[in-house]
């Protein structure tokens, strides 16, 4: 699962792919787990390289001025559930 994953990767990389496949890509290395195990290793690792290109491609998509950041704009899209214990 781990070398299809490397592989997705590589080709978005290469193709430089949208936000969107690298949010989705981002998803599934969470759902994977893969962050946690980068940070055991000495390398840069696939997850490692889709994490940067969602930051980088974040920050590309922000409005110059005025606009909400990345976090109110998340926080605003994610609906927030009622607890009723």
């Amino acid at each position: 699962m781990e070398l299809a994953f490397d592989c997705m990767v590589d080709l978005g990389d290469d193709l430089d792919l949208s936000l969107t496949f690298w949010r989705h890509l981002d998803r599934a290395a969470h759902e994977m787990r893969l962050y946690g195990e980068a940070l055991h290793k000495p390398h840069l690792t696939a997850a490692d390289l889709c994490r940067r290109h969602v930051a980088a491609a974040s920050e590309k998509e922000q409005p110059a001025r005025g606009g909400p950041t990345r976090s109110e704009s998340v926080s605003a899209s994610v609906p927030v559930r009622s607890w009723q214990g």
